[in-house]
């Protein structure tokens, strides 16, 4: 059996900046109008305004 798998690589990378409201982590890029919300409690995602074109990366790191 063949098997064919395409991976897309983005042309573009923007870093993502992270803030917490409540149960959420919302990451938003500077540079353009990406956003993904994280809730740390359900688990839920969701992601707003996504390219193909455009990998987004961020980190979360709690204040204690």
């Amino acid at each position: 059996m063949s098997r064919q798998v395409v991976y897309h690589q983005a042309s573009e990378r923007h870093s993502c900046e992270a803030r917490r409201e409540g149960d959420w982590v919302i990451y938003t890029c500077p540079q353009c109008d990406y956003r993904l919300r994280d809730n740390l409690i359900t688990g839920e995602m969701q992601i707003e305004n996504a390219s193909r074109d455009v990998a987004h990366s961020g980190e979360y790191r709690p204040l204690h």
